[in-house]
């Protein structure tokens, strides 16, 4: 309701019950992420986190107030050309550009200034593209971490064409809003960069692909359920919160560390390991699967010695050959997070993946020698690089495709899972079928919408366990789940 107020009046007159509604939403945020344990700083980052969208790592709690001037540009676009069509007497010959009104004034400025911003964004990620952050030791140049979907140069129109018939004028509002948050994110990015290395990949880690896909899913059915607890302990890892859920008295982890409040080594040094999580994204993953391609989808393949010297967590049986997939769950911070990667702050992935690969596809040597080439240097990606037999060595000398199937505590799915299931979809036409339709919600209406949100559940509900069970919770929950 009050999006349409913004849309509909001054800005001036709506400004008040804008600032009031973000006012109420932050309160809600901090009551529900119970965040009394944090300090004031670390309420005020997770607050404009949250207001982020999902994709972005946020939460989708827009302020209204940041998006004031994308409301009034989107109205206009929506509304000039049929004004001008059904009352063309009076707005047939107004000129948007020129008209000495009020309402057109304030369009103008705020026009303009979200041009200025979209400028201030788009010269950033070309300056982003235009010099690699590094290169791995594949010899793979990697731009700077970033939002993607922003959108083309033409979705945002002049006024000139405001009255037009362009499909660009279409979701408006969305469209402009986009400016905003591009704007907000990098704006946060650099604070959290300021404040330790954890915080700025911490920040990186929630926006890769499908991170927030649990946060979407409605919890219409078991599959899609995240307890309350579960629901608060991950939310507050996502936000930057220091977790309510404290460690058992006497309960170290298995290196005989103390817990810190963050969830770090409780996420990577439990002393039951990490094969819950492991088991839990490998199961989803491979019923979804089967969904499309049947028996041909084999769970921890047997018979794997003909052709592997690793048993496969996966294998598909295809016409054009044997495909293998190999999961892996990794945090991105590490145990310690004063000495997490610098790399995961700036690279998508840049903490998880380059190990991921090498242990599963191994990596080709680069150059003669140390003594020839030098050491491998990530700026500019000269050097020699030694060669690393994978796992599954023997599985691509026999011809198999072998898949890294990444997983990131943090939610974010790697691109060979996304290959994998874009693959999948691509065969089963990306429709649901049958009982699948009963399971799904207005949020999933498609199968890979259907399968991502399916396993981000499962992967972060496996998560939240491994987490709880490190620390020896024998209560997470608190008196609100009662209620």
């Amino acid at each position: 309701m009050l999006n349409y107020f913004l849309r509909t009046m001054p800005v001036e007159a709506t400004a008040a019950a804008a600032a009031r509604h973000d006012e109420l939403i932050a309160e809600a945020l901090h009551a529900v992420a119970a965040s009394t344990g944090a300090t004031a700083a670390e309420r005020r980052r997770a607050e404009a986190q949250a207001r982020l969208p999902v994709k972005m790592g946020g939460l989708g709690l827009t302020s209204q107030v940041a998006i004031a001037q994308a409301a009034r540009v989107g109205s206009w676009a929506l509304c000039w050309r049929p004004l001008q069509q059904l009352c063309a007497r009076v707005f047939g010959d107004v000129d948007l550009t020129t008209a000495k009104v009020a309402s057109f004034d304030e369009l103008r400025s705020a026009h303009r200034q979200l041009l200025g911003a979209l400028s201030k964004v788009r010269q950033r990620y070309a300056d982003y593209g235009a010099k690699y952050f590094d290169y791995d030791k594949e010899g793979e140049g990697h731009e700077h971490a970033h939002p993607a979907h922003l959108p083309p140069p033409d979705k945002f129109l002049p006024l000139s064409l405001f009255g037009s018939a362009s499909g660009n004028l279409q979701n408006a509002q969305r469209t402009w809003s986009q400016i905003v948050h591009h704007g907000a994110w990098y704006k946060l990015w650099s604070e959290l960069a300021a404040v330790s290395t954890r915080e700025a990949l911490r920040l990186v880690a929630v926006m890769q692909p499908y991170a927030g896909a649990w946060l979407n899913a409605v919890p219409k059915s078991r599959p899609f359920q995240i307890h309350t607890w579960a629901m608060r302990l991950l939310v507050q890892r996502r936000l930057g919160l220091p977790l309510t859920a404290v460690a058992a008295e006497g309960a170290t982890s298995k290196h005989g560390k103390a817990f810190d409040v963050m969830g770090d080594l409780a996420a990577n040094d439990g002393k039951a390991g990490h094969q819950s999580r492991h088991h839990a994204v490998l199961v989803e993953l491979v019923t979804r699967l089967r969904t499309v391609w049947g028996s041909a989808v084999e769970y921890e393949a047997p018979g794997y010695t003909d052709y592997s010297d690793t048993r496969p967590d996966l294998a598909v049986h295809r016409r054009e050959g044997l495909l293998l997939g190999d999961v892996k769950v990794k945090d991105p911070v590490g145990s310690d997070p004063g000495a997490a990667g610098q790399r995961g702050a700036h690279v998508d992935m840049g903490n998880t993946l380059p190990g991921a690969r090498e242990e599963v596809v191994g990596r080709k040597q680069r150059g003669q020698s140390v003594e020839v080439d030098g050491r491998f240097r990530p700026p500019t990606g000269a050097g020699f690089v030694s060669k690393i037999d994978g796992d599954y060595k023997r599985a691509l000398e026999s011809g198999c495709e072998v898949l890294t199937l990444l997983f990131e505590t943090f939610g974010g799915f790697g691109p060979g899972v996304v290959e994998l299931v874009r693959r999948a979809a691509v065969d089963r036409g990306n429709k649901l079928r049958g009982s699948e339709y009963d399971a799904t919600t207005w949020s999933a209406r498609t199968w890979t919408s259907f399968t991502m949100q399916r396993m981000s559940c499962a992967l972060m509900v496996a998560v939240a366990w491994e987490t709880a069970s490190a620390m020896e919770l024998t209560r997470v929950r608190d008196a609100r789940d009662d209620v």
